[in-house]
């Protein structure tokens, strides 16, 4: 029979437990999972604050019609936040990490829904990173499907920068993800928002 069973610490949404027993300890991960919260049913908003990770497994599965954001880019700002986005030591990191919000956003998105990301790139050692490929790669490796590559022209009034040895960056791409080919679009819907 059980006698005592306590959570010992947290570590990546695992619980460690130690399980007393008859004087025997036995220590089993027990995975965490947040109660998942009520969405509205009309059209009223909902804000989720806190990591968006957590914040995402807090939704029922295919719950969402459509996602766009534009996550921190990578080593562009810092919030003062503990684990932020954006502050990964490496590009693959950085990348590694989107690609885990992108598991919970297709958890989230609905069979028909479609996900816009607007993401920035880096140079590194004058070196253009190529991030939002790269993200796009991977989210392909893992399930996604890129539907387009929307090209957001900064025209008139691009970013000034003092770089003198390349040209100036006057877009950004925002990458088209669906999860279904055929079940994405419907003119009406995104020409009449």
């Amino acid at each position: 029979m059980l006698k005592t069973d306590k959570i010992l610490r947290k570590k990546n949404n695992v619980y460690n437990r130690k399980i007393f027993r008859n004087s025997v300890v036995k220590e089993v991960a027990v995975e965490y999972k947040p109660a998942i919260i009520d969405l509205p049913q009309d059209n009223s908003h909902l804000v989720l604050v806190g990591d968006v990770i957590d914040a995402l497994k807090k939704l029922p599965d295919k719950c969402i019609d459509v996602i766009v954001t534009s996550p921190p880019y990578y080593k562009q700002r810092k919030y003062g936040a503990s684990g932020e986005i954006g502050q990964e030591d490496t590009p693959a990191e950085y990348i590694k990490k989107l690609v885990e919000v992108g598991n919970e956003l297709k958890r989230v998105l609905k069979d028909t829904g479609s996900y816009f990301l607007n993401i920035g790139d880096k140079y590194i050692n004058k070196n253009q990173q190529l991030i939002p490929f790269k993200i796009a790669i991977a989210m392909q490796e893992n399930g996604w499907l890129v539907r387009n590559i929307i090209v957001w022209h900064k025209h008139p009034n691009p970013m000034p920068t003092s770089i003198k040895d390349r040209f100036n960056d006057v877009w950004e791409p925002i990458i088209f993800f669906v999860k279904d080919s055929g079940k994405y679009f419907t003119y009406e819907y995104f020409f009449n928002l």
